[in-house]
């Protein structure tokens, strides 16, 4: 195994709900505070609970879908079943397809406690299932050990350079091991800033190739490139492109614009879905891509 909860222990992480987290971490007592706080802790379940009771008519319920098979696609592919890394593994939206497959270890991981709590205990509490909390690329993980990296829409949240990110990934890769990799696109963004009318938005996305975090928080914002960008880091990197893709825009196109702004009406909504995610689903979009995803080997 790439690492096991004995060596976590001696290097002094702690446990705390199939979670382990360093002692040093800056975040740590603010986490254990959370989760001591029974306030917080509900407050946080809401949340949890209030976002997916949204997902039938959302953007990220249809990219979920599609992703989903795009991810399950891949994976069943992969002949050697080492170590699987999630990297960024935020709303578990992945952890049930993971947990599911034969590999012999999966390690989930995001920056944030908090995030993984996401993760059922179902899953997280499993022999060959660890959780680790904080940087990636600094956790005591071997090179040259891990079979499959999932890196989906991470990258770009971090201050790393792109290329660096890539070298860690080789890094860490067996030989023959891939990483797969998604990143949303600039063009993408601006054409969905323009459907939902945000015209500061779009104006901020255009002169800065960022964008926010949320409607709620206009002002935290990550990085956005082309896939031209994406596309040259990789070329230049040790990895080999073995396929890539994309996801559609038109579920961001209709239930962020059209569905938000009243013209489909709750009458026909399910109809109009339905029709939505077969399109999706089984037509080629290629040329209509809101994120780009690339599977690469050592």
């Amino acid at each position: 195994m790439a690492i096991n909860r004995k060596k976590l222990e001696n290097l002094g992480y702690s446990e705390r709900n199939n979670i382990f987290l360093h002692p040093e971490d800056r975040d740590f007592h603010r986490y254990l505070n959370l989760l001591d706080n029974e306030e917080a802790t509900t407050l946080w379940d809401q949340y949890a609970f209030y976002n997916r009771s949204l997902l039938p008519y959302t953007t990220s319920f249809y990219e979920k879908q599609e992703s989903y098979l795009i991810l399950e696609g891949i994976l069943k592919k992969v002949k050697t079943k080492g170590v699987l890394l999630e990297l960024g593994s935020g709303d578990g939206r992945f952890a049930n397809l993971l947990s599911r497959l034969a590999f012999d270890q999966i390690i989930f991981n995001d920056l944030h406690f908090t995030s993984l709590l996401n993760i059922t205990e179902e899953i997280s509490g499993k022999e060959n299932v660890l959780s680790i909390a904080g940087d990636a690329f600094s956790i005591p993980i071997e090179d040259d050990s891990i079979s499959v990296i999932l890196a989906w829409s991470i990258f770009s949240l971090t201050n790393i350079d792109y290329s660096e990110c890539l070298q860690h990934v080789f890094r860490l890769l067996k030989k023959g091991g891939i990483c797969v990799v998604a990143e949303p696109l600039l063009h993408a963004h601006l054409v969905y800033s323009l459907v939902r009318g945000n015209i500061e938005e779009f104006k901020c996305a255009l002169n800065t190739s960022t964008r926010a975090a949320s409607i709620e928080k206009p002002n935290e914002r990550y990085r956005l490139n082309s896939l031209e960008y994406y596309e040259g880091m990789i070329e230049k990197s040790p990895l080999k492109v073995i396929d890539k893709g994309g996801l559609s825009i038109l579920p961001s196109l209709f239930f962020g614009g059209v569905y938000q702004e009243k013209e489909i009406n709750e009458n026909n909504l399910e109809e109009v879905s339905r029709m939505m995610v077969d399109s999706v689903l089984t037509q080629d979009n290629s040329g209509l891509i809101r994120q780009a995803y690339w599977v690469l080997q050592k």
